[in-house]
Parts: structure tokens; C-alpha cells; sequence
């Protein structure tokens, strides 16, 4: 095979692939790209192992019509096994459009605690008629100050 005829094929590789990856995310969601009802929400923002705080700003897209239940589940970052109190955020209807932004608490002090703290944002979709989606977890750090 001519360097050509390889490029040619790697090209059509690629080309499929890029394709199919876009079709199976396309398979969950409903015809205007939003997940469907009972699927979990699809958050855009934070990314995973952001570093945040004192808070942060939630989006992302559910259903159309769910109510957004949003949490900050706080870990002691050393010991996996310590973790605190569950932190409330919202519980917020989606826009019209499907689409949801939120600021949730991410705080540095947790009950006069000196321990490096973890943080796992919980987000989920109720529909209307009680049915409750699978969590999104976004996993994040708190942003460290000049002063720490």
C-alpha cells in the first residue's frame, strides 16, 4: 500500500469511528438533544476535578419539565472514609428549554475542620410524575487561596 492509499483508509477510519461515536450519544438522548425523562442530567459545568469554591456554578440540560435536585456531598480528602454532612443546594425547575444553572455551596470551612476537604456535586432529574434519574456525581476540589 502507497502512502497515499494509507492515508486514505487511516482518513475513513477516523471518519467512522467519529460517526459512531456520535450516533450512541445521540441513542440516550431525546430528538432535541436533551436527555430523556428518567435519564440522568448531563452536566456541562464544573468539569470533573475542577477546582472550585466557595461556590460553583451548575449547568447543564434534563428533561423538559424535571426538577433539578442538586447537593454538594463533602469527603475529608486524606481519609476516603470521613465524610461529612451533605451540603443542600437547589431544587429547581429546568428552563423552558430543558437547560439549568445553579450556583451550589462549596465551603472551605466545614464544622471548624483543618483536614484538606474533597467535594462531590450531586445532581438529578424528577419528572413529573415522580420518577427519579440516576445522580450525576462531578467530583471537585476547593480552589486554594494565596492565604492557606
Amino acid at each position: 500500500m502507497n502512502r497515499r492509499s494509507t492515508l486514505a483508509v487511516v482518513i475513513a477510519c477516523f471518519t467512522v469511528t467519529a460517526f459512531s461515536a456520535i450516533s450512541l450519544a445521540n441513542g440516550s438522548a431525546a430528538s432535541d438533544g436533551l436527555p430523556a425523562p428518567g435519564a440522568a442530567p448531563v452536566v456541562s459545568s464544573p468539569k470533573p476535578n475542577a477546582e472550585v469554591g466557595p461556590s460553583v456554578l451548575v449547568v447543564g440540560k434534563a428533561a423538559k419539565e424535571s426538577l433539578i435536585v442538586i447537593y454538594t456531598q463533602v469527603y475529608d480528602l486524606e481519609d476516603p472514609t470521613i465524610k461529612y454532612r451533605p451540603i443542600p443546594g437547589h431544587r429547581h425547575y429546568v428552563n423552558s428549554n430543558g437547560g439549568f444553572s445553579l450556583l451550589v455551596a462549596t465551603p472551605r470551612a466545614f464544622f471548624t475542620s483543618k483536614r484538606q476537604l474533597r467535594y462531590e456535586i450531586h445532581v438529578y432529574a424528577v419528572t413529573p410524575s415522580g420518577q427519579q434519574s440516576p445522580h450525576t456525581i462531578i467530583p471537585v476540589l476547593p480552589k486554594q487561596s494565596s492565604r492557606d
